[in-house]
């Protein structure tokens, strides 16, 4: 690495680190005109820091991550038969017969209130069902390698949706959360570059460059370490300290009574549920 290398990146080393302190300085802050101007500020000065930093570094080399194609396609394989797997055993058809009382009103389900027809999609089982399905199959020929960068976006977009009403009607949970990130970054990378339908499809196809392949290990890997850690932090800050206990709102026990006094009618199926939640 040359001198001035070695300058940029300790001036983007230097970025990132304001940049954060920003940002978590705006974490405290209320609603209101100085928050949005300094998280602005600070998520600039994070782009073009990481921008510098990865413009600095070399990805292909083995000291950082030497990421090699089959490694990238192993990613790409095993990230899309676990969204084909968390997809095809849910019973999606179903959440159309739930009452819309249990919806969370979240301001990201305002976002997708916003989107054409997502009522009714929610409303109608049968088009629950065609996401359902239509999503396992994308899921599945971006496995295979088939069309793969459009089979990935699109899969990625429906298991993102499917994600979103599942949660809507339950709470924020972790499981499955870092398959959606996965499947809306890996249409973004050479990860049809070897193993794949499209590759003898497609003759002409280059071969991808080194530093292309590491980087995208590399940000795979950064995605999976980040949610995992803002899980820990969402979970140091519920319980504190107390790492063994579990506590459940009020407002989700509500929600989980609600739905066994919808899909029972009994009230002691409801007492059940609710104090066993307690006990937890």
């Amino acid at each position: 690495m040359s001198d001035s290398d070695e300058s940029l990146l300790a001036a983007a080393a230097i970025a990132l680190g304001g940049s954060l302190l920003l940002l978590l300085g705006a974490g405290w802050l209320q609603h209101g005109v100085s928050k949005m101007a300094i998280s602005g500020l600070g998520a600039l000065l994070l782009i073009g820091a990481l921008t510098g930093i990865f413009r600095t570094l070399d990805f292909s080399t083995p000291r950082l991550v030497n990421g090699t194609p089959p490694q990238l396609v192993w990613i790409r394989i095993l990230v899309c038969l676990m969204g084909v797997i968390y997809t095809v055993i849910e019973d999606l058809p179903a959440i159309a017969s739930l009452p819309v009382g249990m919806q969370s009103n979240y301001q990201f389900w305002h976002l997708l209130n916003m989107l054409p027809g997502y009522s009714a999609l929610l409303a109608n089982p049968n088009l629950l069902g065609i996401l359902q399905w239509t999503t396992a199959a994308l899921l599945f020929l971006g496995l295979i390698g088939f069309q793969t960068r459009a089979a990935l976006l699109l899969g990625g977009v429906g298991f993102l949706l499917i994600e979103a009403i599942l949660r809507r009607y339950t709470y924020f949970f972790h499981s499955g959360l870092v398959l959606v990130y996965l499947t809306l970054l890996l249409p973004w990378t050479p990860c049809a570059a070897t193993w794949s339908f499209d590759r003898p499809l497609n003759p002409q196809m280059r071969q991808p460059r080194a530093q292309s392949v590491g980087f995208s290990v590399y940000a795979c890997f950064t995605v999976m370490a980040v949610i995992y850690l803002l899980c820990g932090l969402s979970k140091m800050r519920d319980s504190g300290l107390a790492l063994g206990h579990s506590p459940v709102s009020a407002h989700s026990v509500s929600r989980f009574a609600h739905l066994a006094v919808h899909l029972s009618g009994s009230r002691s199926v409801r007492e059940f549920l609710a104090s066993s939640l307690l006990e937890k």
